[in-house]
């Protein structure tokens, strides 16, 4: 996903957040096949300035609900582009979901069917969220840097610092579960050493 695409009023935590949605999404859909991208209610449609999304049903607060998650592009090998935000339509109506609502909603749909040992679920959205921050951290540290990444890189190390997300198709592209912050800040290339 190109750093051109976003609004260029979004801040580094919004933009951390779409883009962790959309590695998050990306590698759902790789497990969840039975998503295809659909024609979007009228109102999210305005909202989103797209015409197709996918429909997750689940279940919000004890009740039933969908998640509606516009689509700005399609892709045929599964590297789809999301327009952030994304929302709940409830029985009440529509409300927006931030980027941990919509991880829990999707992480318990599918607990429910792999039946996870106790504290997975958990420990799941932990990496999740870890992976989030990450990104944000390195939006806030390498501001400058993003915009100056060249397009042919000659080392492997330049070619490592330039992979700011990390796996398109990974739910946490950027988690360091395990790691203190000082190995972090000494092993991992997104910081530019």
């Amino acid at each position: 996903m190109s750093f051109e695409q976003h609004p260029p009023h979004m801040s580094a935590s919004e933009r951390a957040e779409e883009l962790s949605a959309s590695c998050f999404l990306n590698a759902y859909l790789r497990e969840k096949t039975n998503h295809r991208a659909r024609t979007l209610p009228d109102e999210i449609a305005k909202l989103s300035d797209c015409r197709e999304g996918l429909r997750i049903c689940g279940v919000l607060n004890e009740r039933a609900a969908d998640l509606w998650i516009p689509m700005r592009k399609v892709s045929l090998i599964g590297r789809h582009v999301y327009a952030w935000p994304f929302y709940f339509a409830e029985e009440k109506g529509l409300t927006r979901a931030s980027f941990a609502a919509c991880v829990a909603f999707i992480s318990r749909d599918m607990a429910l069917e792999m039946n996870p040992p106790a504290g997975a679920e958990e420990t799941f959205l932990a990496r999740v969220q870890e992976s989030c921050d990450t990104i944000r951290e390195v939006l806030d540290r390498r501001a400058d840097a993003i915009w100056a990444i060249p397009e042919a890189l000659d080392e492997f190390s330049q070619a490592e610092q330039g992979l700011i997300v990390g796996h398109s198709f990974h739910p946490t592209p950027r988690s360091r579960g395990g790691w203190q912050a000082g190995e972090r800040e000494l092993y991992c290339p997104r910081d530019g050493r």
